[in-house]
């Protein structure tokens, strides 16, 4: 086991929290809190971190389902094991409707094999926050990217077997013509081969190794246009692509 991992055990019978605490005696890689009522479980949650939180159903005062409602308001993501003296279909029902993390009935084996299952769950919550704040980091990146190309003073496009499959609206303006209008159509409809020229980039731009292209282009009036613009290759949707600047 890694750790330490942080766990606090609501539990309102002296001898079935002695229970717990013996199962975790030779993992001390836990470090363990309890408290006897769900008033004072709730107020330590809300002055320490914890990894994982225990709640015996049954409890004096606020009962157990109601201090996981209260602890789903402050953290949605924490694991909390709802343990009971009896694991009727109807209290296993409740109690994952109320976001339960996993249901335990009370047993000398139960307990024993606690260490084991709080691992477990602390180590899923914890992959699955990870894996939610890369996604968000991705779709913020995605988001910043997007506006940088739509904004963008250069046209910026992306082909695929010749074809359009993302243009901004630059490019549009360049062509004389929407951006949505370009996606899928054949690149050289627009370029001729015969115009285009390779220009050295010793004579452009010495520290590039992008080659720099020129061309004379149709627009949609039918007037001509004559352009400057890079490729390089790149993958996109799994596919190889190439990425222009124009």
């Amino acid at each position: 086991m890694t750790g330490p991992y942080r766990i606090l055990i609501i539990e309102d019978d002296p001898e079935h929290a002695e229970l717990i605490r013996m199962g975790f005696r030779k993992h001390d890689e836990f470090f363990l809190d309890f408290a006897a009522t769900g008033e004072d479980g709730l107020e330590m949650i809300s002055q320490d971190r914890y990894d994982l939180i225990s709640v015996d159903l049954v409890l004096p005062g606020i009962g157990g389902l109601d201090v996981l409602v209260r602890i789903r308001r402050l953290d949605p993501d924490i694991p909390v094991v709802m343990v009971s003296g009896h694991g009727t279909t109807e209290m296993v029902v409740v109690a994952f409707e109320n976001r339960a993390t996993k249901y335990v009935v009370k047993s000398l084996e139960s307990f024993k094999s606690l260490p084991y299952v709080f691992e477990n769950l602390i180590q899923e919550a914890r992959f699955k926050i990870s894996e939610r704040q890369m996604r968000e980091c991705i779709e913020r990146s995605e988001r910043i990217h997007r506006n940088i190309v739509e904004n963008s003073l250069a046209g910026i496009y992306i082909l695929q077997e010749g074809a359009f499959k993302l243009a901004n609206p630059k490019l549009g303006d360049i062509f004389g013509c929407t951006a949505d209008s370009l996606l899928g159509m054949p690149f050289w409809k627009l370029v001729k081969p015969d115009d285009i020229q390779c220009v050295s980039q010793l004579e452009r731009d010495r520290q590039s190794s992008i080659p720099i292209f020129e061309s004379k282009v149709a627009r949609k009036d039918g007037t001509y246009r004559w352009i400057e613009f890079r490729t390089v290759p790149i993958e996109h949707e799994g596919q190889r692509a190439m990425l222009g600047n124009l």
